[in-house]
């Protein structure tokens, strides 16, 4: 073989070459999902609203942007109370926040819920490394008990 044979040769399949590595990345690009940029917290509605109220357990379920986020593997979550009594729980999608109000609550507050993510390689590189969220309610009034009753007395009244 001559030397521009190989050369033609060698030039020739660089190109080929550049051409797969051009659509592989186009194929990981397409794979790859962005991480979040931000989350939103709604109450689930699958069930009735329960309001704020001392004795509740608020379920909340986090709607990530942009559409088709995701986060990546190996991050965790965590969520904080501004009272110590309130201990709000998040699953390991990171989606849901279960708050449990206790029967001794102050009623009249402001509780504020503090979610966080670890820290984590955006995708896009222009994406944010972390997302935090804030869950404010302000609590009402406690459940009314009514009183099982133990006995009935009866009057005549005719």
């Amino acid at each position: 073989m001559s030397r521009i044979h190989e050369e033609f040769q060698y030039e020739s399949e660089k190109t080929i070459l550049l051409e797969i590595l051009q659509e592989l990345r186009k194929i990981r690009k397409e794979l790859s999902h962005p991480t979040p940029t931000a989350i939103i917290f709604i109450q689930e509605q699958n069930m009735a609203l329960l309001p704020a109220d001392p004795g509740n357990t608020l379920v909340f379920t986090g709607t990530l942007a942009p559409a088709g986020a995701a986060f990546p593997a190996g991050t965790t979550f965590t969520v904080t109370s501004s009272d110590t009594t309130v201990t709000p729980t998040v699953d390991p999608t990171g989606l849901i926040v279960t708050i449990p109000l206790p029967t001794t609550v102050t009623v009249g507050e402001t509780l504020t819920v503090t979610y966080t993510t670890s820290t984590f390689v955006p995708e896009p590189s222009t994406s944010p490394s972390t997302i935090s969220a804030t869950i404010v309610l302000t609590i009402g009034a406690p459940p009314v008990i009514v009183p099982t009753p133990t006995g009935v007395t009866f009057n005549q009244t005719t």
